[in-house]
């Protein structure tokens, strides 16, 4: 579904089957001046043979799980691998079209604090 170090643009919710998610921790690499996330995203370790080397834990994840939510609210980039380990469905939420989707001044408002609250704790 996803890897470590893509760009993050929709949440996913699994509705059938089973999903896994392992999460790579990143190695420090020194600061290029990128958007957070984009260095460690691209300085997973790498040995002398060149495969690369990461601290890895694996989560599984069943129908009713919300996996990247926070590409809707902030700019995002994925920690992990997201694959099906058996026939599955999942939904994707785009956040682009979240964002258009809300017209009604109300839920945008809504959405619009929910979501300066959720960076605000990211940070």
């Amino acid at each position: 579904v996803f890897r470590a170090g893509a760009e993050g643009v929709a949440a996913f919710v699994a509705t059938h089957g089973t999903l896994s998610y392992q999460e790579q921790r990143l190695m420090d690499a020194p600061d290029s001046g990128e958007p957070a996330g984009v260095d460690a995203a691209r300085s997973l370790g790498s040995s002398e043979d060149g495969s690369a080397q990461s601290d890895e834990r694996v989560s599984r994840v069943d129908a009713g799980t919300w996996v990247s939510e926070a590409a809707l609210w902030v700019e995002w980039v994925h920690t992990g691998r997201l694959e099906s380990v058996e026939e599955s469905k999942i939904l994707i939420i785009g956040g682009e079209r979240m964002w258009k989707a809300l017209f009604h001044p109300g839920l945008k408002a809504f959405a619009a604090h929910y979501a300066w609250e959720f960076h605000r704790r990211v940070v």
